[in-house]
């Protein structure tokens, strides 16, 4: 059997500008699309910190798993093609890590999923404490 790259989906959680009725959703879905489908709204099982970047002007979840606070977001579906691309806006000077991280989908209470997110990978560990 060959797998086609195309056709596999991805589960991502997003918790800043792309989620629905913020600035950059459309990067995510638009009217219409056919390669991101929404699954619930869900937040981070582990703690993770979150902070607004005047830079970015953009909340930004660090790579600082246990340290914060659980994150609400969103889960979406997306094909392999529509993850290339949202790491191709999340990658700008490589300041993101994409990486797997356990949720809660809050609608069915204690259900885990295992979703991409994008972290901030840069930023000093001392001044978390």
């Amino acid at each position: 059997m060959i797998l086609n790259r195309d056709s596999l989906w991805h589960r991502i959680f997003v918790y800043g500008t792309l989620r629905r009725d913020r600035p950059n959703h459309h990067v995510l879905w638009e009217s219409g699309c056919t390669d991101a489908v929404f699954e619930g709204t869900a937040a981070t099982y582990n703690l993770f910190p979150l902070i607004i970047a005047p830079t970015f002007n953009s909340p930004l979840m660090l790579n600082a798993p246990d340290i914060g606070h659980r994150v609400a977001g969103e889960l979406w579906r997306v094909t392999h093609k529509k993850l290339f691309k949202l790491d191709q806006v999340a990658h700008p000077l490589h300041l993101f890590i994409r990486r797997s991280i356990r949720l809660y989908m809050m609608e069915q209470g204690t259900s885990i999923v295992i979703a991409y997110a994008w972290l901030f990978r840069l930023f000093d560990h001392m001044r978390l404490d």
